[in-house]
């Protein structure tokens, strides 16, 4: 198939009046001549990438994993053809459920890289929205048990509680990515579990200690990191946009958009459920009773369009969505548009809004 576009991000570089040639999923080909669709008028990006969302449009994965399936047909309209469905802190056999939906998911929406899992290994103290009833001390048994799954990719821990960096050093031998997040650690902990394997940050400065001038804590550990990817929620409710701004230059292509989306993502206001727990939606705030943020109600498409509204270039925020995202888990023929790369593409109009959505090479959702 050969598919014509007005512009086209690599996302790293940007192509004119371009043609793009898709061979058994992947792009074959950049460039000119005949094609056999006209996205005239149309914007071409890799399909977005969310590495941490809850679920949208009604559905949470943690308490229906069984719906994962709608879950990943819905992102399609966001633009989002790969994501990390992420659990929050939940008893095991409800974690293992979750698990085992994400190995049986058989395609039909965006791609399913596997499971994260925010908790259960976290700090009360830094819990956020998380239902503390189920936090629990670092068990290399339990967490070995998620990790034999094969699904398992990512797993936030606070690395500062008894065997977190053992934790830390076990997950990366067994090729899941430890985030350290939801954390009392100070500098030299977050520093050490970065040492011991730590590759990711979850939600920079969001549920960790703060920064301080005498005593700097997690957030600055991470971001100086070189081999950490840094997740920030760019919903500009969770950080001010002067800190948005601050993540992108500091952590530059480490910089991984997230959206944190909870199900009541794409509905508007209402009373929604995260996991156990309730949570009151009202405009772009989603919060406990007590007032506490819990997740966001952004789509990925809309953070891109927050960062481009920034005055962020867009290929600074297409990357900060695509391949960013998808390198902090090692795949690197995702979040990409150049020959080899698969063709998950995000169709766009002019103002960055989506319009339609390849997985594979296969169209799987327009407006139309």
């Amino acid at each position: 198939m050969r598919i014509r576009f007005d512009v086209l991000y690599t996302p790293y570089e940007v192509l004119h009046d371009v043609v793009l040639e898709i061979e058994g999923g992947r792009v074959a080909s950049m460039g000119g001549g005949r094609y056999d669709v006209d996205f005239r008028g149309y914007i071409a990006a890799p399909g977005l990438v969310d590495t941490h969302t809850h679920g949208c449009c009604g559905i949470d994965f943690t308490s229906s994993p069984e719906r994962l399936g709608e879950l990943a047909a819905a992102y399609l309209r966001y633009g989002v053809t790969s994501i990390l469905p992420t659990t929050v802190t939940a008893p095991r056999p409800v974690l293992e459920r979750a698990l085992a939906a994400a190995k049986a998911y058989g395609g039909g929406g965006a791609r399913v890289l596997g499971v994260h899992m925010e908790g259960p290994f976290i700090n009360s103290s830094r819990r956020g929205a998380q239902d503390a009833r189920h936090i629990r001390r670092p068990d290399l048994d339990e967490a070995r048990a998620y990790a034999s799954t094969g699904v398992l990719k990512a797993m936030t821990l606070a690395p500062e509680l008894d065997g977190g960096l053992e934790l830390v050093s076990a997950l990366a031998r067994w090729g899941v990515v430890p985030s350290v997040g939801h954390t009392d650690a100070d500098y030299g902990t977050a520093r050490a579990a970065v040492a011991a394997g730590a590759s990711r940050a979850t939600h920079i400065f969001n549920a960790m200690r703060g920064f301080h001038h005498r005593e700097p804590g997690p957030a600055l550990a991470l971001l100086r990191s070189e081999h950490v990817y840094v997740e920030f929620i760019a919903d500009l409710v969770h950080l001010a946009p002067e800190v948005v701004l601050a993540v992108l230059d500091v952590a530059g292509p480490r910089a991984v958009a997230v959206t944190d989306s909870i199900a009541a993502a794409g509905l508007g206001d209402g009373v929604y459920r995260l996991g156990d727990v309730e949570v009151h939606v009202e405009g772009p705030r989603a919060a406990l009773a007590d007032g506490t943020i819990a997740g966001s109600v952004a789509t990925l498409d809309q953070a891109v369009r927050n960062l481009i509204g920034l005055g962020v270039d867009p290929r600074r925020a297409l990357a900060a969505a695509t391949i960013s995202p998808a390198r902090s888990l090692g795949l690197l023929d995702l979040g990409c548009l150049r020959p080899g790369c698969a063709a998950d593409v995000a169709v766009f109009d002019r103002d960055f809004r989506p319009v339609a959505a390849m997985v594979g090479g296969r169209l799987l959702w327009s407006v139309t």
